[in-house]
């Protein structure tokens, strides 16, 4: 063939015949059909972010997408925990009138005096009075609990106790966790006094109300008041709001929002100072240690100490009672806060230190990460797992040096008093 000739293409089909490898020798498809192969730069790309998942078929470098952040952003947060408030709020007071109007035709014969007695503002710290507060405070907490288990598996889906780390702590955070206890108490206390010194409307009595309560049998005050919290706002705050803050707004702010939304959820003035401080810390355990219960602990440990210093029926009532009286009744209070301020840091610093992390199964392997800032767990078939490191033993001397430093500004404040 002469180099004038022009190449042969490819040859007509037809019915029986085949084009064969010779003849597309010189033929070559369009370029638009050439198929997407990685460059040497493509090759030589740094890593995605965590979270970020490339489109399939296309290089790292040329396409990539970022997973929504997790439901609720800050908007939704507050119309979620208007919700809250309205619906449990709303079911106690409906159970407390009916309550009442029972309480009514049980004294069909003296209603005047029934409502006379009724009228009187010491009627509502009365025994009498107690039934009506059991039952409109213990069916809201059920439905507060019930509402949070129900929105996160609406939400969050099937597998929502891994995406919030409903799971068992390590044994050295329950530690921790209980060392930081009396700093959560007298934090929350601090900053409360300090509230009470500004004037601010009260919507209710606290002291009048745990008064009140005091009137209760004590292991049924425990329950409502100690568990109900302790469990129902947990999963309603830490678990849900927090879970769609931290997502939106990364670590810190996440925690600022979710705590200031827990103040604002008590309503009463004076709370809404010191409640965000104490969510704060609670938020904090959760994140270190990437356990639920552990929020859920102090919360309910909180609670039911406020509770069983003023039970006047709780076995060893004068323990609790004296625990109340020394923190009111010494002369330089600041030194127990100052105290309670050392343990919060120094146990802080050593949950920071020795908090859980996710590691890949394999020496080699890369962790799994989740899409947003977070504690949720690792699905299955991951190739990743979370640990929960035994803390060095510096930071066990820095945790203990704290809990001492703690007991000894708690008895020098005594015995200046």
């Amino acid at each position: 063939m002469s180099s004038n000739e022009p190449l042969p293409g490819p040859p007509e089909e037809t019915g029986n015949s085949r084009p064969s490898p010779a003849d597309n020798a010189h033929f070559s498809p369009p370029e638009e059909y050439e198929p997407t192969r990685p460059t040497d730069r493509d090759r030589a790309a740094p890593p995605l972010p965590p979270g970020w998942r490339p489109i399939l078929d296309a290089p790292p470098s040329v396409i990539a997408s970022k997973p929504k952040p997790p439901h609720p952003n800050l908007g939704f947060a507050i119309l979620w925990m208007i919700l809250f408030v309205i619906v449990s709020q709303g079911v106690g007071v409906a159970v407390a009138i009916v309550v009442i109007i029972l309480q009514l035709l049980l004294h069909a014969q003296d209603v005047e005096a029934y409502l006379k007695r009724m009228s009187d503002p010491a009627f509502a710290s009365s025994a009498e009075f107690a039934p009506v507060l059991i039952s409109a405070f213990f069916v809201a907490e059920v439905v507060s609990i019930a509402l949070g288990w129900l929105v996160l598996r609406l939400v969050a889906g099937r597998d929502w106790t891994r995406q919030v780390a409903l799971r068992r702590p390590g044994f050295a955070h329950v530690v921790f966790a209980l060392l930081l206890f009396p700093a959560v108490v007298l934090v929350g206390e601090g900053m409360g006094e300090l509230a009470k010194q500004l004037p601010l409307p009260h919507l209710v009595e606290l002291e009048k109300f745990m008064e009140q309560v005091g009137n209760w049998p004590w292991w049924m005050a425990v329950l409502i008041i100690g568990f109900g919290p302790g469990i129902g706002e947990e999963l309603w705050f830490r678990g849900f709001l927090g879970r769609g803050l931290v997502g939106h707004y990364g670590l810190i702010w996440g925690m600022v929002w979710t705590s200031l939304l827990f103040g604002i959820m008590h309503l009463e003035p004076v709370q809404i100072i010191y409640a965000p401080v104490i969510g704060f810390v609670l938020h904090y355990v959760y994140w270190t240690t990437r356990s639920l219960w552990l929020p859920m602990m102090l919360h309910l440990l909180n609670n039911s100490l406020g509770v069983l210093a003023t039970s006047r029926n709780v076995p060893g009532h004068w323990i609790f009672e004296r625990l109340d009286q020394s923190v009111h009744q010494v002369n330089h209070p600041a030194l127990i806060y100052l105290g309670a301020m050392i343990l919060l840091v120094t146990v802080g610093y050593a949950l920071y230190q020795s908090r859980a992390r996710l590691e890949a199964d394999s020496p080699n392997g890369i962790p799994w990460r989740p899409s947003s800032p977070g504690v949720e767990y690792p699905p299955s078939l991951s190739g990743t797992h979370v640990v929960h490191p035994m803390p060095s033993p510096t930071m066990w001397g820095i945790a203990l040096a704290g809990a001492l430093l703690f007991v000894a500004a708690c008895m020098a404040a005594v015995r200046i008093s």
